[in-house]
């Protein structure tokens, strides 16, 4: 280290794994995805987050373009809202983790 700088350690910790990218039929993953899923949330000692959020090629396509975060986008199909509840309720489910680790 130049001129006795002093770094922080650090200890990086995984808080779980966040299901992105899901396809769905209907109200519910497709079967594909609910078995990986299942499998992975079965494993010992590997956390997995409840929420998830779904792949939608337009409304994820489209924020770059705008460069207006998908949260703030105008959009108002049941679709778009379904996202936005998830990415919510994902990122509190993050927080709280977070919380619970510095605790």
């Amino acid at each position: 280290m130049e001129g006795g700088d002093a770094v922080d350690r650090i200890d990086p910790q995984i808080l779980g794994v966040l299901f992105t990218m899901v396809q769905f039929y209907g109200q519910e993953p497709i079967t594909a995805h609910r078995g990986y899923m299942n499998q992975i949330r079965s494993l010992d000692g590997v956390p997995v987050f409840d929420s998830y959020i779904r792949e939608n090629k337009t409304v994820f396509g489209e924020a770059p373009e705008t460069l207006v975060p998908v949260v703030l986008q105008r959009y108002t199909a049941p679709t778009y809202t379904n996202i936005v509840d998830e990415l919510e309720r994902a990122t509190a489910e993050f927080d709280r983790r977070l919380n619970d680790a510095h605790d």
